[in-house]
């Protein structure tokens, strides 16, 4: 089998098996908050170059307060630990997407692990109770554990939520204009 490489694809090549031998990359992303950002900044070119070569990368510096991620790290501990028959009553089910799950499989092999998909509902307004019609999605709606089990877990998620959304926009944005479109 003979392969024939254009020199732009060797070039490609060579740099995807030279980024082998190092670590992933690491973006520092607190130029985003600065905003004003161009087609033309740094680290627009830094996390386009981090997808085309790796397809992934690491964010650090990505403003979300690091007192919220402990306390939610805190809040999903202390969800995991609850009782099975109390996570039981907020089940995923076939009309539900969203809720607690310990039945997933990957390659028809049950995973050993737990999950709580929870996401945002259309009206945003998180004082709504979470079965509140107004909040129901195609997938569902949230379920949260009740407050009096567990008081801080869903004001401290839909904090944490927000937050990483706030990322989440900002990383768009960044993919957007490493496409060369707009960013928003």
């Amino acid at each position: 089998v003979v392969a024939v490489i254009s020199h732009r694809g060797r070039a490609a090549l060579l740099r995807r098996f030279s980024s082998a031998a190092r670590a992933p990359p690491v973006i520092d992303l607190s130029p985003l908050r600065d905003g004003g950002l161009s087609s033309s900044s740094p680290l627009v070119r830094e996390v386009a170059d981090a997808c085309e070569q790796w397809g992934f990368f690491q964010v650090v510096n990505h403003g979300v307060d690091e007192d919220l991620c402990a306390r939610a790290e805190e809040q999903q501990r202390a969800f995991f630990a609850l009782p099975m028959e109390v996570k039981e009553c907020m089940r995923r089910s076939a009309d539900n997407s969203r809720g607690w799950y310990n039945d997933e499989l990957t390659k028809q092999r049950r995973d050993w692990k737990e999950g709580l998909d929870f996401g945002s509902t259309p009206p945003m307004d998180w004082s709504l109770a979470d079965a509140d019609a107004r909040n129901g999605t195609l997938d569902g709606y949230n379920r949260f554990p009740p407050a009096d089990l567990l008081p801080s877990f869903r004001p401290t998620m839909l904090e944490y939520y927000d937050a990483l959304a706030g990322v989440a926009t900002g990383l768009a944005r960044l993919f957007s204009l490493g496409l060369g479109m707009p960013a928003d």
